[in-house]
């Protein structure tokens, strides 16, 4: 975010962020979450919340949450917005559990609040591919 000199600038990070959290390449105009753009435009809001705007909004859980089991949400929320796969079978069973318990929004905020998070991508970068596991 403090790289970006002008409005050219803000666009590529913002096409960044939805192409990591939605994995589109080509992101259509009615998934576009204009408020929280504006936010970020305005720098009222942080790269890292607007991410946690995009996870928790209507369209991810359309597209991602609804039409996956728990355990696929959760591989797919680890790759998206922390950049890496789950390390096990139980890591995914961990956070399935936080899922059923603590409800989805619960989830993001857990993600996204981690130390994990906060040490990877701070306040002002979006999430990237950082490990390839198998």
């Amino acid at each position: 975010l403090e790289d970006c000199a002008d409005a050219n600038d803000m666009l590529e990070l913002i096409n960044a962020a939805y192409r990591q959290v939605f994995s589109e390449h080509l992101i259509l105009q009615y998934n576009r979450q204009q408020n929280l753009e504006s936010q970020l435009k305005n720098r009222s809001i942080t790269v890292r919340d607007f991410i946690r705007g995009l996870a928790k909004s209507e369209t991810f859980r359309r597209l991602v949450v609804d039409p996956n089991s728990n355990y696929r949400v959760v591989e797919l929320c680890l790759k998206r917005l922390l950049g890496r796969a789950p390390y096990s079978k139980d890591e995914e069973i961990a956070w399935s559990i936080k899922i059923a318990t603590l409800g989805w929004g619960h989830f993001v905020d857990a993600l996204i609040d981690s130390e994990e998070y906060q040490i990877s991508f701070g306040d002002t970068t979006v999430p990237y591919q950082r490990r390839r596991y198998k």
